[in-house]
């Protein structure tokens, strides 16, 4: 677990330190800026997230499996909810409010950062999916996920960045974070069904 999250500092940081290596000290700041509000979505999933760890761990020790499904629905709905509501304030608003927050125009820097509130969201899933996965003991498949994707993050989010600039820096994040998340998806998937079948 100490490993994943080492890990999943590094997947949030990439696009960082893909700039880092070419872009002006500018636009590294610009970048920051936009990059900001990704923390927003997580912060407020963690608000339902956390209180029902409990009740969570207690439905999966149980073998309240319909019970435990039902929280997991729950959480992703909530996820859903305010990405979309993260997407709608950002378009209308991320943009001026950033730009009186630093004071520096970044008026045509939307698209980044609705790419970023993107991944924010998809960030927030793995989280969530961590979570989950933690409750389920399942952390050396936690840990083969995230190195999985970590090495992917290697060869593809630096060239995007070099290839489209600051879009390819958030392209590159909200791929990462879709990966992360299918992954812990998929893992989470394949060890409930392992464990029904290991029951029969």
């Amino acid at each position: 677990l100490c490993i994943c999250s080492f890990l999943s500092i590094y997947l949030i940081n990439s696009p960082k330190y893909a700039i880092q290596s070419f872009a002006s000290k500018e636009l590294q700041g610009i970048f920051g800026y936009v990059f900001m509000p990704t923390s927003v979505i997580n912060l407020f999933s963690i608000f339902i997230l956390r209180p029902i760890i409990g009740d969570l761990s207690i439905a999966w020790t149980t073998g309240n499996k319909k019970r435990f499904i039902n929280f997991i629905k729950m959480i992703v709905i909530w996820i859903v909810v305010l990405t979309i509501g993260a997407l709608i304030g950002g378009y209308f608003l991320g943009i001026p409010v950033l730009s009186i927050l630093y004071s520096t125009d970044l008026s045509s820097y939307r698209n980044e950062l609705m790419i970023i509130l993107i991944g924010g969201g998809f960030s927030a899933l793995t989280t969530a999916f961590y979570y989950i996965l933690t409750v389920m003991r399942m952390q050396n498949r936690v840990l083969f996920t995230y190195g999985t994707v970590y090495v992917i993050s290697l060869f593809v989010v630096k060239d995007l960045a070099i290839r489209m600039n600051l879009v390819g820096a958030s392209l590159g994040y909200a791929i990462m974070m879709l990966l992360l998340a299918v992954g812990l998806l998929i893992t989470m998937i394949i060890s409930m069904n392992e464990i029904e079948q290991n029951k029969d």
